[in-house]
């Protein structure tokens, strides 16, 4: 059973460019006869585009949003960066693929008594990795593929049989003293310390753009060398909007991806066309052009150089609280309005609070 198979058997609902991407991943015959449309922007005047999915590969290579021109069918890319807009459905891809990692562990049929593999959710923090792990849940419930192999389940991992487990030890059902249990799915937050030690087979870094520096680096030098012992059999899956932060690790490494290796960047009104323009322009309007582009286009860009007067970066912080705003992107409509010489009074906190529609 193929991942877009598998998708269909749990009623996944998937949009035309989150199945291309599952195809590209996985190495799936992209469909070169059945069209579908591609908005070219997340304004209502935007012409929308009709594509095959072959076309529209094509057309993610020559903008180069994508580093490979043609995918190899039959052949899994195991080391996957996406570079995705909010909203576009990161999570819903990832419960997915997730899960049916965990769903194809089970179908081994020959291993050994220690084999124990992991299939492993990170995400900056422990309440975004639980979010991001809900989404496997939902697949594994009620699911009639995975239930005769799901063994106990607790609210950090679910335990599956492999097939060689049901019939060496018995089906967790009705033995589960004798049972025994290979795989686990589960989810941590990207604590090098919390990641000794795993046989670590599939592992998914969420919104890694927006790990600390120092844990990013750390993190994937202590998941490369488990997941480099099983070369051809590992799969890392990077995913992430873009940080407001230049030159973080997720950049560096996004661009330094080499076949068979893949990249892409898709952004929300693609990935995601049923997100509202109203919605969008919402957000452009509130963010600026340059921070929108990296949060809901998934594309990356140089922030400028300007220094902050530490007075100023108080009642930034004061103003960002009061708006219900994250600093980052206050700081970021700030410094790209200064650049343009639209934001005159910086020094007056009012002025400031009636440009961005904040007075009372």
């Amino acid at each position: 059973m193929d991942i877009i198979e598998f998708a269909k058997a749990h009623n996944y609902t998937l949009t035309p460019v989150q199945r291309f991407a599952l195809k590209a991943i996985y190495g799936l015959p992209l469909d070169g006869t059945a069209g579908f449309h591609v908005r070219t922007g997340w304004r209502e005047k935007d012409p929308i585009l009709e594509m095959t999915e072959v076309q529209y590969a094509a057309h993610l290579y020559r903008e180069g949003r994508c580093n490979q021109a043609e995918f190899a069918p039959n052949e899994d890319t195991r080391e996957v960066f996406l570079s995705a807009g909010r909203r576009g459905g990161k999570d819903h891809l990832i419960g997915l693929i997730a899960t049916y990692e965990g769903y194809r562990h089970t179908q081994t049929e020959s291993h050994s008594e220690m084999w124990n593999p992991w299939v492993l959710v990170l995400a900056p923090n422990l309440d975004m990795a639980q979010n991001t792990y809900n989404n496997v849940l939902d697949v594994i419930e009620g699911s009639e593929t995975l239930e005769p192999y799901v063994a106990n389940q607790r609210s950090d991992m679910v335990r599956l049989q492999t097939k060689q487990d049901i019939e060496r030890h018995g089906p967790w059902v009705g033995s589960r003293r004798q049972a025994h249990a290979s795989v686990h799915v589960g989810y941590r937050a990207a604590l090098p310390n919390r990641l000794r030690g795993l046989d670590l087979h599939f592992a998914v870094l969420n919104e890694f753009a927006h790990f600390a520096d120092a844990s990013a680096e750390d993190v994937l030098q202590m998941i490369l060398p488990p997941m480099a012992r099983h070369a051809g059999r590992s799969f890392l899956l990077v995913v992430s909007s873009p940080s407001l932060e230049p030159h973080n690790t997720f950049r560096r490494a996004f661009e330094n991806v080499r076949p068979p290796a893949l990249s892409l960047m898709i952004p929300t009104w693609e990935m995601n066309p049923e997100v509202p323009s109203e919605t969008l322009e919402q957000a452009y309007q509130m963010q600026g052009h340059q921070v929108f582009t990296a949060e809901y286009g998934g594309r990356f860009f140089d922030r400028p150089e300007i220094p902050i007067e530490a007075e100023l970066n108080r009642r930034l912080h004061y103003l960002a609280e009061q708006a219900s705003m994250p600093y980052e992107t206050l700081v970021h409509c700030v410094l790209e309005g200064w650049v343009e010489g639209a934001w005159p009074e910086l020094d007056n906190p009012v002025a400031i609070r009636e440009r961005l529609g904040l007075s009372r």
